[in-house]
């Protein structure tokens, strides 16, 4: 997902999803982590980094923003 200047009005909504989903994949990541599920381990932090990409394009959120 590649986001332009003029795109972020309409997708800083999304932030608080993304940032719930990147808490929601962390918890995963500690519970396989305790499992020795190596592949899914790598799984779950490809999908972690890749929700950080996707909120250090977006910046923060200001209050005009939420």
């Amino acid at each position: 997902m590649r986001v332009t200047k003029a795109d972020l009005p309409q997708v800083r909504h999304h932030t608080p999803r993304l940032q719930e989903r990147l808490r929601t994949e962390e918890q995963l990541i500690a519970d396989v982590t305790e499992r020795g599920w190596a592949r899914e381990i790598e799984r779950r932090r490809c999908a972690a980094d890749r929700i950080r990409g996707f909120l250090d394009e977006l910046g923060p959120a200001g209050p005009a923003d939420t």
